[in-house]
């Protein structure tokens, strides 16, 4: 498993945010109901090697794209205290740093973690189908 699998399999191992949950080279995959399948990778935005935000596609089965949401970690985290040089700040991303990726200068919390799971819950939860009250839907 490499250090993608294993940084996703902390966001999403759980089936939390989508059902039956697989990890293949750089990203996620799973499904939302019978036809929306979801991808999530991490994604450069701008400098190669540089990984800053997560990415989440969903597609339907039968008839493609649906839509997509870039999550920059910027936006969730803002700048954050560099771990090995204390005083400096940076926006917390996955780096490739002589053929090894990594967190570079910052190691993400459980808290971290939580939010970006939970930003990813919130995008996925817009499209999943509304469960139907008593099995049946209501008509006006």
């Amino acid at each position: 498993m490499n250090y993608f699998e294993q940084q996703l399999k902390k966001l999403f191992e759980d089936d939390s945010v989508f059902e039956d949950t697989r990890f293949a080279g750089r990203a996620c995959f799973g499904r939302i109901g019978d036809d929306i399948r979801v991808r999530a990778e991490f994604k450069e935005n701008g400098i190669h090697n540089q990984f800053d935000s997560l990415m989440i596609n969903l597609i339907n089965r039968r008839e493609g794209a649906i839509d997509s949401l870039n999550i920059h970690f910027s936006d969730l985290y803002g700048k954050v205290p560099m771990s090995r040089n204390p005083g400096t700040t940076i926006v917390p991303h996955l780096w490739i740093n002589n053929g090894k990726p990594e967190w570079y200068g910052y190691m993400p919390t459980p808290r971290d973690i939580s939010a970006l799971r939970e930003a990813a819950r919130t995008y996925v939860d817009a499209f999943r189908e509304p469960a139907m009250a008593g099995g049946m839907q209501q008509q006006m």
